[in-house]
């Protein structure tokens, strides 16, 4: 969490912190938003509704995240973030930002690694979505949270996050129905990779450690940075994706 390790030379993060109750919005889609948030602890929903009441779920916010920016310069808000969980933020006014960067320009540095890190995921999600199925989007998307909390891969089998997400969440997040999501879920209790300690109120998984998601979301992790991440595509040897391209040639479509 390097943007909240430098956050905190500069202010007292643990003593302007706010508690957010779970189900509880920071910000909600079309508001114009004048706070910039430091997540703490807990898990938050980045979502967009569209005007027939669907959800798309376009990333799950985890502790260290910065969120509140617009996609332009006095621009509404383009997604919601409600809260999965109880939530820790540290909020501060969108104006300071400018005056905290002066003073610290790591910061800035920072930021724009986030932003990066950012988009590389979201385009990520946009190939999940497209090229893969069901069981192999579920695996991914499990594989991809696992890997962004411990920052390696699951090494032995035994190691356990929790996730405080419903089936209804996972089938937002990879455009799946509730039935999909619920069969899918059920082949993979079967394999030991999820367990569910659900409960009325709070919906909970348990992801197990296991060395073979990384091959049932038909993917390599190598490193927790986009760029040097280890793909393995259907058809297609193991190999690495440098920053500057990837090493195979696509096939061409018969003329």
């Amino acid at each position: 969490m390097p943007i909240r390790k430098e956050l905190a030379t500069i202010t007292d993060l643990e003593t302007g912190a706010r508690v957010i109750p779970s189900g509880s919005d920071l910000y909600r889609q079309g508001e114009i938003c004048s706070t910039y948030y430091v997540v703490l602890s807990g898990w938050i929903a980045l979502s967009a509704l569209l005007d027939d009441g669907s959800c798309q779920i376009l990333d799950f916010a985890l502790p260290g995240a910065v969120l509140g920016f617009q996609s332009g310069a006095g621009a509404p808000m383009y997604h919601s973030a409600r809260c999965l969980s109880v939530v820790r933020v540290y909020a501060f006014p969108r104006g300071n930002l400018d005056t905290i960067i002066e003073s610290n320009p790591r910061l800035a540095v920072l930021l724009c690694r986030q932003i990066a890190s950012d988009e590389a995921r979201a385009h990520d999600h946009l190939t999940n979505l497209g090229l893969r199925g069901a069981r192999e989007r579920i695996a991914r998307l499990l594989l991809e949270i696992y890997v962004r909390i411990r920052r390696r891969l699951p090494a032995e089998r035994g190691e356990i996050i929790e996730l405080p997400v419903s089936q209804g969440h996972i089938g937002q997040a990879l455009g799946l129905t509730y039935v999909h999501v619920c069969r899918t879920l059920q082949v993979l209790r079967v394999q030991k990779i999820v367990c569910s300690k659900s409960s009325i109120r709070q919906p909970w998984w348990q992801l197990r450690g296991s060395r073979s998601m990384p091959s049932i979301a038909n993917t390599m992790f190598a490193s927790p940075n986009p760029a040097e991440r280890i793909f393995r595509p259907s058809g297609m040897q193991r190999a690495v994706c440098p920053p500057g391209g990837c090493p195979w040639k696509p096939m061409r479509r018969p003329a």
